[in-house]
């Protein structure tokens, strides 16, 4: 017996972006790779072996990572158009159509990096989770670029306290920024979901994992 469903009626969406197929996502660690330039001297191929990588926006120009989130019209429009074939998974309340991407229920964010966050929270998991250029002060590698006006993000207050909620959110994911300019909110630490390094100790932690 055949049921139809309510052309009217809007289908949930799943808990997860993933399925089984996907397991080999659920990493520890996972990476996520802002795209703020306290990043841009760091080779991201290093990363390969070590687990997931998660990368934002217009980091798919210049690197391939294993799942690419975005969020804006205008980065959603140049996926359209760039074809992008890669894993991708935008907000569930996007109305442009990136054909490879897998959409998620919408949460409290305003970049790329924090939908992010609350994915690897909510669905992966980890245990660790390690950022690159998830920077909380001005500049961005793709300053001047399509889609990216000089005067990218300002409202630093305002994406910090996106971060900080993130962290305060459900999931027990410790998040280590690796940067030598740690500017992200000091309650950010007292929440125990978050730790700062810089890169020379970041590379001596991938040794160890290696």
């Amino acid at each position: 017996m055949n049921v139809r469903r309510d052309p009217g009626k809007p289908v949930p969406l799943p808990a997860s972006p993933f399925g089984p197929e996907d397991k080999n996502y659920l990493t520890d660690p996972v990476f996520l790779i802002g795209n703020g330039k306290s990043r841009k001297n760091f080779d991201l191929e290093y990363l390969r072996p070590y687990g997931t990588i998660i990368g934002c926006n217009a980091l798919y120009r210049d690197f391939s990572p294993d799942i690419l989130v975005a969020i804006d019209a205008k980065l959603l429009n140049e996926l359209k158009d760039a074809r992008y074939e890669g894993r991708c998974i935008i907000p569930n309340n996007r109305s442009v159509k990136v054909p490879p991407a897998t959409k998620w229920k919408t949460e409290r964010f305003n970049t790329s990096g924090c939908f992010a966050m609350h994915l690897i929270s909510r669905v992966m998991k980890p245990k660790l989770c390690f950022m690159l250029g998830m920077d909380n002060y001005p500049g961005n590698v793709y300053d001047g670029t399509k889609n990216y006006a000089p005067n990218t993000l300002q409202n630093f207050t305002g994406v910090g306290n996106y971060y900080l909620q993130a962290l305060q959110g459900p999931g027990e994911t410790v998040y280590v920024n690796v940067n030598d300019q740690d500017s992200w909110p000091h309650e950010a630490h007292k929440t125990g979901k978050y730790k700062s390094i810089t890169y020379a100790d970041f590379k001596k932690v991938l040794d160890i994992l290696g």
